[in-house]
């Protein structure tokens, strides 16, 4: 950013250097010193490189300093995508086609989620269809597992809808069941700020949800997000164990970057996810990794870095809570 390149200059200043688009320089003598390579301007002013998602003035500069850049996470550390719809809902493939383009891009795992049954225009399953897609998941990872010898696997979810008043859409027994759960808003979006915020602090405390997808509800070029507290929502999340959805489609990028960056700084895990409805969008993860890089995000802080086994142990562990 433009910040950024002040923030460097200001820099190159103090130690008796110009900055340009042509390199550094030495201010007395305008000998260059360094302009090759932006390792080697950076090297100039004292700092090792910074990558370019992280120049945006918001104290990258100070970390470099004191050697505490994060080291940014990549596509190649997912493990797999956890929201991931078929025809089940308003996805367009089945659930094998969907399945196999994940196995296609290196994945161990994808989550199906399709929608829940408050959500009729989106064929939104009940407990009857759930159950029945279950079964469905079953019989698929049954030969998936022979195929891949145990490399790859589909976990059985859902992305139940919050209901207006906070309650979740399917019941709770049912959402307990799952492999993981995906709780998003999808009406009642001009609800007071003090309202939504209760709205989704009573999901996050169901004890059955494990990430809160697209959590502003943003639609870009069509609408703002709802309003509500994110930090008090982030700091129900971190007490909570409740992860918050980098939501990675183009249409939202939900959480942005800041939003991301903030929750982390509370403790809580990200979900990087595509939301995908069809194949090639599972590819949507690109514009997430840059989102959450933007966001300082390390691969520990993001929840599908984990391999499968571990990320179920995750929601147990919740869930075992619950129970006490």
């Amino acid at each position: 950013s433009k910040e950024h390149n002040i923030r460097l200059r200001e820099l190159a200043i103090r130690q008796g250097l110009k900055l340009n688009e042509y390199g550094v320089f030495r201010s007395e003598t305008e000998e260059r010193v360094a302009g090759a390579s932006e390792e080697k301007v950076y090297s100039a002013l004292g700092l090792p490189w910074i990558p370019p998602p992280l120049r945006e003035d918001r104290g990258e500069i100070q970390a470099a300093q004191e050697g505490r850049l994060p080291r940014l996470v990549e596509w190649r550390h997912l493990q797999g995508d956890l929201h991931v719809h078929s025809h089940w809902s308003d996805g367009a493939f089945s659930i094998e086609e969907m399945a196999r383009a994940a196995l296609e891009r290196g994945y161990a795992y994808i989550l199906i989620a399709d929608h829940s049954k408050s959500l009729g225009v989106a064929k939104g399953l009940d407990e009857a269809r759930l159950q029945q897609q279950r079964e469905e998941i079953s019989a698929l990872n049954e030969r998936l597992a022979r195929e891949t010898e145990g490399r790859f696997q589909v976990l059985s979810g859902i992305e139940v809808d919050i209901l207006g008043d906070g309650g979740l859409d399917l019941a709770e027994e049912m959402l307990a069941s799952l492999d993981f759960v995906v709780a998003s808003v999808h009406s009642r979006l001009k609800m007071e700020p003090e309202a939504m915020t209760e709205r989704l602090l009573k999901a996050i405390r169901s004890g059955v949800v494990d990430v809160i997808g697209h959590p502003t509800g943003r639609l870009l070029n069509e609408r703002e997000g709802y309003e509500f507290d994110l930090e008090r929502v982030s700091e129900a999340c971190a007490e909570e164990g409740v992860a918050l959805e980098l939501n990675a489609s183009p249409q939202r990028l939900d959480l942005r970057d800041i939003q991301a960056r903030m929750a982390k700084e509370r403790g809580v895990k990200i979900v990087l996810s595509t939301d995908a409805h069809r194949p090639e969008q599972l590819d949507f993860m690109l514009f997430g990794v840059g989102t959450a890089q933007r966001a300082w995000l390390e691969p520990e802080d993001v929840l599908n870095t984990l391999p499968a086994e571990a990320l179920l142990e995750w929601r147990q562990r919740r869930l075992r809570r619950r129970r006490r």
